[in-house]
């Protein structure tokens, strides 16, 4: 819950896996498609995460959708292309279920318009199962910056001056949610554009070439080896 517990140095303990999924219209440019075949491939690609994380009993994944600069600058066509395809993810609610699969959506929805905002609420009603076995957290129009503004504006209006961590990791979009022990970054490029300020500060990183399209159970293997191979102190 992003409180900066104590943790074990066992790495086998992979609670919280996140992707930055970068490279969707790189991809679709590569082979002279639309930048919203990109996102379906990318939707694509989504799904086939969601079910490795199943098979690999990993209780956590977060999907960056959408950062909050790409909210500001990404045509009204390809956003209107994201939000149907998450539009359609309901019509998976029934292998959700099956798989223990409950699905939310973190962001800052204040600054989205009614219609879209009534998306995203409409999503997360259908797909919040109780007492679910595994979570995926979309992020939509999501930033660091963005969400350590918003907790520090909600910590001034409750009044509370000397914030513990406690205190601001109960004012994120992530609220609830484990600290990040697995950051990976699809599409070639080495950073982190602000992901997960908070939650990051002991996570694994791990930048691959391949564009998010691509993602594959061959990929996904070889990344959870690779994070499997690494001891992780804390900081000790």
């Amino acid at each position: 819950m992003s409180q900066h517990s104590p943790h074990t140095s066992d790495t086998s303990a992979l609670s919280h896996i996140a992707f930055i999924m970068d490279g969707n219209r790189r991809w679709a440019k590569g082979r002279d498609l639309h930048a919203s075949d990109g996102h379906k491939a990318g939707g694509k690609a989504a799904e086939r995460v969601v079910e490795w994380v199943v098979k690999h009993k990993i209780p956590h994944t977060t999907l960056w959708a959408l950062s909050t600069e790409n909210w500001k600058k990404r045509p009204a066509a390809e956003l209107k292309t994201i939000f149907a395809i998450l539009s359609g993810l309901p019509s998976h609610l029934k292998k959700f279920q099956e798989h223990g699969v409950s699905v939310d959506i973190i962001g800052n929805r204040d600054v989205m318009p009614s219609q879209m905002r009534a998306t995203v609420e409409t999503v997360e009603r259908a797909l919040r199962i109780e007492n679910a076995k595994y979570h995926v957290h979309i992020a939509l129009n999501y930033g660091g910056r963005d969400e350590l503004l918003c907790a520090m504006q909600a910590l001034h209006a409750d009044g509370i001056h000397a914030p513990t961590p406690l205190d601001v990791s109960s004012r994120l979009f992530t609220k609830g949610i484990p600290d990040v022990d697995y950051i990976i970054r699809t599409g070639g490029e080495k950073r982190l554009s602000g992901f997960m300020l908070w939650q990051s500060e002991y996570a694994e990183l791990e930048f691959i070439d391949a564009y998010w399209p691509e993602m594959s159970e061959e990929i996904l293997d070889k990344l959870l080896a690779n994070y499997e191979q690494r001891k992780r102190n804390f900081g000790a």
